[in-house]
C-alpha cells in the first residue's frame, strides 16, 4: 500500500510534519513527525553521500519509516555510511522546535 493511501486509512493527514536537517548529517536529511495523541513517531530519510537530494524522495522515505514506527511501536536502524543510524522511532519526548511544528495549523490542500 502506498504511503498516501496508508495516511488516509490511518486518518493522520493533518498530524504530519516534515523538516530538513542539514547540520547533523553529511547530506540533507528529511525528518517526518507524526503526532498521535501525546505520542510522536519519527521517520528519517537519509541521503547517501553520492545521492542527489530530492525532496519528494526524502519525504516518501521518511514518511514510510514514521508510519512503520506508528504501526509497530518500535524503532528501526539502518547502516548508513558504515554506521548504525536510528531511522524510525516512537517517543513521547521530542525537541522543543519539533513540538512547535504542530502549533501551526496544517495547510488545507
Amino acid at each position: 500500500m502506498r504511503n498516501t493511501e496508508k495516511v488516509k486509512q490511518l486518518g493522520i493527514e493533518k498530524d504530519i510534519r516534515f523538516y530538513y536537517d542539514r547540520e547533523n548529517y553529511t547530506k540533507p536529511t528529511t525528518i517526518c513527525l507524526i503526532k498521535v495523541g501525546d505520542r510522536y513517531f519519527k521517520g528519517i530519510g537519509l541521503c547517501n553521500s553520492k545521492d542527489q537530494f530530492i525532496k519528494r524522495v526524502g519525504r516518501a522515505i521518511a514518511l514510510g519509516r514514521a508510519i512503520r514506527a506508528l504501526e509497530t511501536d518500535t524503532y528501526q536502524t539502518v547502516t548508513h555510511m558504515g554506521e548504525e543510524v536510528l531511522v524510525s522511532l516512537c517517543d513521547e519526548n521530542i525537541l522543543d522546535f519539533e513540538e512547535h511544528l504542530f502549533s501551526y495549523k496544517a495547510k488545507e490542500s
